[in-house]
């Protein structure tokens, strides 16, 4: 029998597309969704099912937002994917606002399903010593990258962009497709370009070549060559990223928007992200 193929990706996926913290600029473009809007945990499980008869592992799966921790049946989703993918390293992505009143039962879950906490650290006031405490005491693995002070600018509007090189350099930069009620998108973008289309009115497209359907393929390399090649949606983001300090949002247009960066600033971002990558890739060595 043919081994299956690992996943050589970080997956990630939205347990709610809303948020309890107001990002300018969100890549996700939560502070846009009308509503509160929560994945279905049974769409989730035939998800998780269906990667399995796919993938033989998944290096990390990334339970995301919105903010996850919003979601009444987190647990579950929890649940699914350890069982899904007992080897995978699962993250529940967080901004952290919640997490300091989550009860022993979350904790608690969380240390029997080997579940990393990282927390998307932004300038607010959080209950750092405490959470950390907390996490310590349930033996939780907890992560608190540096401070987000930065987000990026990727849209441009004008959908000209040269797909191949902005692809390139989304590539160097970042490397986390995303599932959504069974197809995997290639990156953020296609995934929850219909938030911002619904909010501001605006024509993207996301075609049918910006995605693979996992029920409608049953070869993974479908889905591997997905993610190694520019997708129609590339032409719409920027082939070097402006960033701004963060801030809250206005829910204005020109957050998302922008132009073409100066090569400098954008080649040492590159180089940062880069390693962040190299550092990826050589954990996933070490774990298959």
């Amino acid at each position: 029998m043919k081994k299956k193929p690992s996943f050589p990706h970080i997956l990630e996926t939205h347990l709610v597309d809303h948020c309890n913290l107001n990002c300018k600029g969100c890549s996700h473009f939560a502070p846009l969704v009308k509503g509160k809007v929560f994945a279905d945990v049974e769409i989730f499980n035939r998800d998780m099912e269906r990667l399995k008869q796919l993938f033989g592992n998944i290096f990390e799966i990334r339970l995301m937002g919105g903010e996850p921790l919003l979601h009444p049946g987190l647990f579950s989703f929890v649940d699914i994917a350890r069982k899904a993918f007992p080897n995978a390293r699962i993250a529940i992505f967080t901004n952290g606002i919640l997490l300091s009143g989550m009860n022993d039962t979350f904790w608690k879950t969380c240390a029997e399903k080997k579940i990393l906490v990282k927390i998307s650290y932004y300038p607010i006031d959080l209950k750092l010593p405490g959470i950390i405490q907390k996490a310590k005491e349930n033996n939780v693995r907890i992560k608190l990258p540096a401070q987000i002070k930065h987000f990026f600018k990727h849209l441009n509007i004008d959908g000209n962009s040269d797909p191949d090189a902005s692809f390139r350099n989304c590539r160097l930069m970042f490397k986390t497709p995303q599932l959504r009620d069974g197809k995997i998108y290639p990156c953020f973008f296609p995934a929850y370009a219909h938030i911002f289309n619904n909010y501001f009115d605006r024509p993207i497209d996301v075609t049918d070549n910006d995605f693979v359907n996992i029920f409608e393929t049953n070869d993974p390399t479908d889905i591997l060559n997905l993610l190694d090649r520019p997708v129609p949606m590339c032409r719409w983001c920027l082939t070097r990223r402006k960033f701004e300090k963060w801030d809250l949002s206005r829910q204005d247009i020109h957050e998302w928007i922008g132009s073409e960066a100066a090569t400098l600033p954008h080649l040492f971002r590159k180089l940062n992200y880069g390693a962040i990558n190299l550092y990826h890739a050589f954990k996933k060595g070490l774990n298959q």
